[in-house]
Formats: C-alpha cells, sequence, structure tokens
C-alpha cells in the first residue's frame, strides 16, 4: 500500500478505511495506535531480512531467525518543499519494521532467560556535493544507519538484569559491521550488581563482540562509594554454553578528578566505605564515622589518574575492596602499597613500603608501615587507625 502526503498527516487506527488498516495493523505493536504518514511517500511493504547481509548476520548473532517482516518505508526530507523552491530535493529514507519474537542465544553461547521483540530502523540519506579532486564533478554520498532495538533480560551471576538490547549497522570502509550493546533499562539503576549488597551500579552499559570461538562483554557504569564518584569497568569471556554470563573475579573502579590532578581516596573516604559495606550486610548498623580523620590517602602516582582500586569476589560470594598506589601522609607520598584493603567482616588494612622521604622536619627511612582499623560489633564509633612504622 503507498500512502502519498503533501504535509505529515495523523490518522487514529479507527478512522482508517478497512482494506487499509488491514495492511498498516502489521506494522503497528497494538490494535489502536495513531498513524503518523510524513510529508512525502510511504509505502507498507514486506521486506525479506535475509536480503541484507549485515543485518543477517546481526539476527543469526543473536540467535534469531531472518524472515520476512511487515515494513513501512517513507521517503521524507522536505522533498514537495524543494521541488516547490526550484531546490534539489535531498530525500531520506526511512525504514521501520516489528521483527518476530525469539529467545537470544548471543553468539550460540549466551542464552538469555527472557525472549525478545526487537524493533527495525533504518535510514538511507543521499545528498550530492562536488567532489574534493574536481570542483565540476559531482559526486553522490550516502549516509546509511541500520539498528535494531528491544528490551530483555541479562543473566549475571544469579540476577536477571533489566536491559535494553541493541545492534547497529555501520560502514566506514569496505563491508558492513555490526555492533551488539546492552544499556541501563529506562535509566533504572542495577541495585546490588553482581549480587554485591553494597554495590549500585547508574547508567551501565555492555559491548558485547566475539572473537574466534569466544564470546567477550565490557561492561561499565557509574558507582558512589563515600562521597567519591567512580567510573565500573570490568569484563567477561566465554567459550562455553551458558545461561547468562559469570560474575567477573574482579571489578575494577576508577577515580577521575581531571587531567592536571592527581585523585586520591582518603582514610575519611576509606572509613566511610567500610561503614557503607557492614550496614549492607548486616554489620555495624550503629556505627558512627568521627569529625575528624587524620591526613592519610592511597593516590595515584601521576597527574591525570587516581590509585588503583577493585572489588574482588570471593568463592563464597563475599566482596571487598583492593587498593595499590602511594601512601600519601600530610601531603607527602610517604611509601608505596604492598597491600591494602577493606573488608566487611575484616575491617580496614594498609600495609606500604617507605622511601627515605622526609614530611617536615621528620625523616623517614626505609621500613614498613602498617595502618590497621577494625571495628566490633559493640562499637558506637569507628576507631581512629593508627600508623606505625617500623
Amino acid at each position: 500500500m503507498l500512502a502519498f502526503a503533501v504535509g505529515d498527516v495523523e490518522v487514529q487506527s479507527k478512522d482508517l478505511p478497512a482494506n487499509a488498516r488491514a495492511i498498516v495493523d502489521k506494522v503497528q505493536s497494538s490494535s489502536n495506535y495513531t498513524l503518523r504518514v510524513p510529508q512525502g511517500l510511504t509505502n507498507f511493504a514486506t521486506f525479506n531480512l535475509g536480503n541484507a547481509k549485515p543485518l543477517n548476520d546481526a539476527i543469526k548473532f543473536l540467535g534469531g531467525k531472518s524472515t520476512k517482516v511487515a515494513t513501512s518505508i517513507s521517503i521524507i526530507g522536505n522533498v514537495l518543499d524543494s521541488l516547490l523552491e526550484g531546490k534539489p530535493p535531498t530525500p531520506e529514507l526511512v525504514m521501520r519494521a516489528d521483527m518476530p519474537t525469539f529467545r537470544p542465544s548471543i553468539g550460540g553461547k549466551i542464552t538469555l532467560p527472557a525472549d525478545l521483540t526487537m524493533s527495525l530502523l533504518a535510514t538511507i540519506s543521499l545528498q550530492g556535493r562536488k567532489a574534493a579532486d574536481s570542483p565540476t564533478k559531482r559526486s553522490i554520498v550516502k549516509g546509511v544507519t541500520m539498528g535494531m532495538e528491544g528490551e530483555t533480560k541479562f543473566r549475571i551471576g544469579k540476577q536477571d538484569v533489566n536491559i535494553v538490547l541493541e545492534t547497529a549497522i555501520t560502514q566506514s570502509t569496505g563491508a558492513p559491521e555490526f555492533s551488539v550493546t546492552a544499556s541501563t533499562f529506562k535509566g533504572i539503576p542495577w541495585k546490588k550488581a553482581f549480587g554485591i549488597p553494597w554495590l549500585t551500579i547508574e547508567d551501565y552499559r555492555m559491548t558485547i563482540g566475539q572473537e574466534a570461538d569466544t564470546v567477550k562483554l565490557g561492561i561499565g557504569g557509574k558507582t558512589s562509594l563515600g562521597s567519591k564518584r567512580f567510573d565500573v569497568f570490568t569484563s567477561v569471556a566465554t567459550q562455553a554454553k551458558t545461561l547468562g554470563i559469570p560474575i567477573p573475579e574482579q571489578i575494577n573502579l576508577a577515580l577521575d578528578e581531571g587531567p592536571n590532578k592527581i585523585a586520591s581516596l582518603g582514610m575519611k573516604d576509606i572509613a566511610s566505605i567500610f561503614v557503607e559495606m557492614g550496614k549492607a550486610v548486616g554489620k555495624n548498623k550503629s556505627l558512627k564515622l568521627p569529625k575528624e580523620f587524620p591526613d592519610i590517602a592511597i593516590a595515584g602516582t601521576k597527574k591525570g589518574s587516581g590509585p588503583f582500586i577493585a572489588i574482588t569476589l570471593k568463592a563464597g560470594g563475599a566482596a571487598g575492596i583492593d587498593m595499590g598506589g602511594a601512601l600519601r601522609v600530610l601531603g607527602t607520598n610517604l611509601a608505596t602499597i604492598d597491600k591494602a584493603f577493606i573488608q566487611a567482616d575484616e575491617g580496614i588494612e594498609i600495609r606500604a613500603k617507605t622511601a627515605k622521604l622526609g614530611v617536615g622536619p621528620i625523616k623517614f627511612p626505609y621500613g614498613d608501615v602498617e595502618i590497621v582499623a577494625r571495628a566490633s560489633s559493640s562499637d558506637r564509633s569507628f576507631p581512629l587507625p593508627k600508623m606505625i612504622i617500623k
């Protein structure tokens, strides 16, 4: 069916002629809808997904099957206005379609716990311009975008996470390529991320790809711990067939305080994180932080970066934070971290080795530095950590 409009038109489904509605209903997700026909020509027809190789490859990668789908194809771009003004039109072709529902099996490895219905959107624009090497010769520049999107669930460990799964078909040079990403479902934060009671990830996003017989996923987002805001990133790879993906052994956290600063995590922030962790797992719920803390921090070692910070997951499911970098005291890098961690059930421990440095009038030889803070269930106030140099 062809629909021609001299301007943008909206028609309620109940007002369509019966023969027109029988066709248009095929490309709508419900029986009650508003048909929007842009200025120009719109064709309601069927499209064989298998005829578009990159699109067919993307569907197969996700575990679906290419088939014929009902589509609406519109030629838009103020074509009529341009012709009436005596200007060459620059049309844009827009195609929309709802694809058949299927149960995703990404790369033939990762099966998702819920079905997926994706919507296809493709645009093709043509614009004439003069070639750079010949001012009198015209070349046609083609802009093509094509992608699919749908809402489903992704299993990570024992959690089913709501996501929006997207594919994009791009072409810069050579053959078209496709990419697959998954992102936050309607902006909802991922609470108890990776099964960790005290970790909430916002704006999470996954990139999914395949190398040889391995499906690889990169996961990123943002989180807040203590008074600090962190970038979160980790990766997972699987060669075996699984329902969802396993929990990674390490989740990296990065502090970014700008290119001209060395980011650091102060003792107050470290203690705040410890208290947050304890409350989330039911320990030390009444523990309060003191108002003042010693000027001690774990810092990065160069401008534009911060200390090493990573969440590590143990076999039993407990999670803690490991840290590394420089031990800063009174604004001076006093030592290099050997081992530092925050554990809800163990407390805070920092062990480092000094260099031959001084803090004000005090000079330190080579030696070991130890900072330990523990809190028992009977404590009401967080015990201030003491620094011991051996």
